[in-house]
């Protein structure tokens, strides 16, 4: 007598399913960067909090998701410790910048939308 394989099929896929809702959140969130603190978060802390970055690219990391219209750059010191970092969001005009150029450890949040908006 032969079983049918169906029911396990269904199975396999309804676990599958769930297990990709429940755990397959994009960390790049706004919620989670904000707990990154300039010269206090180390990078594995960065890691954690925010993903594996795009790219790295010496002592910074940049994260992108084009499709939410958002770039990510976190800069590091040589001891791995946040010395800059920034969060650009063109959906919601925010450009939030823990360092204006040529300033030493200002925080500044800009609203890049046009007027026209």
């Amino acid at each position: 007598m032969q079983r049918s394989r169906f029911p396990i099929f269904v199975g396999v896929a309804l676990l599958t399913g769930f297990l990709f809702a429940s755990g397959c959140t994009d960390p790049l969130q706004y919620e989670n960067f904000s707990h990154i603190r300039q010269n206090a978060t180390m990078q594995w802390e960065v890691e954690k909090l925010i993903g594996d970055p795009d790219q790295k690219l010496d002592n910074q990391w940049l994260y992108e998701r084009p499709e939410k219209h958002l770039t990510a750059l976190v800069e590091f010191d040589a001891d791995g410790t946040v010395t800059r970092k920034q969060w650009i969001d063109a959906d919601t005009g925010v450009w939030e910048d823990s360092q204006e150029p040529g300033e030493g450890n200002s925080e500044q949040v800009i609203d890049i939308r046009s007027s026209e908006d």
